[in-house]
């Protein structure tokens, strides 16, 4: 696997529970010559490969109401003794590329615009979630007019694997589409995600759940830009599905 230096850690670790290792190194400036036999593959070729959904032998339920195994595992990553409150980690931005037209669009479609985030992180204060701050980047301080309303925020800056050890100590994450998404998917933990009416096409059309991530729930936008109705519909499940998993 050639990747990009922040998600060198989160493989090599991730990955370790498998009986054969992938090789994992930096993707370099330059293509390193294959060896004898081995043939390329891209990222988003790699499902097509593999038979789209993924095996049942991956994804197996745990002892854990709502938790997968998942594809990425490590005993650096335990998962979190429940609490009496539900520990929900946010993050409200996706990612800030605004040097191109097409990535600087998709930003400002997924995000959160400061409304919306106000209303969900009151919402979930006044149901006693404590609320953990996962957003990295600029966009972090979007959330300062509220931050009295978390308990804790990650650490600035944070690669891949010091991003899943913070998920694992989490009950949910809710999230707008971006990496944790994928992140939180690939380990099997529980994900609430908010879509855009136009939503990437890795997430089908008309369904909340994923193929590829058992362990998701989707909240789609009705029409485009609107976010209210999708917030409010993740504040009304809220409790009672805190009230399914804690018992």
């Amino acid at each position: 696997l050639e990747l990009e230096p922040a998600s060198l850690s989160l493989f090599r670790l991730g990955l370790s529970w498998l009986p054969s290792k992938p090789r994992v190194r930096s993707k370099g400036p330059k293509t390193t010559p294959l060896a004898r036999g081995d043939q390329p593959c891209s990222l988003m070729s790699l499902p097509h490969h593999f038979g789209a959904a993924p095996l049942g032998s991956v994804f197996e339920p745990t002892e854990r109401a709502g938790h997968w195994s998942g594809y990425l595992r490590h005993p650096s990553w335990p998962l979190a003794v429940p609490a009496r409150k539900p520990r929900v980690g946010l993050v409200w931005a996706a990612g800030r590329k605004l040097d191109d037209p097409f990535t600087a669009r998709e930003y400002r479609k997924r995000s959160l615009p400061p409304d919306a985030l106000g209303q969900l992180i009151l919402g979930l204060r006044s149901q006693a979630a404590e609320l953990v701050a996962l957003q990295i980047g600029p966009d972090h301080a979007l959330a300062q007019p509220w931050r009295e309303c978390f308990e804790a925020s990650i650490p600035q800056p944070a690669d891949f694997a010091e991003n899943a050890r913070w998920i694992r100590q989490l009950d949910l994450l809710i999230s707008v589409d971006t990496a944790s998404v994928h992140l939180a998917g690939a380990l099997g933990h529980p994900c609430w995600t908010l879509l855009p009416y136009s939503a990437d096409p890795r997430w089908l059309r008309d369904r909340s759940d994923s193929p590829w991530y058992p362990s998701l729930r989707l909240f789609r936008q009705p029409e485009s830009g609107q976010w209210q109705p999708v917030i409010e519909q993740i504040l009304e499940f809220f409790t009672p599905w805190w009230h399914s998993v804690s018992g």
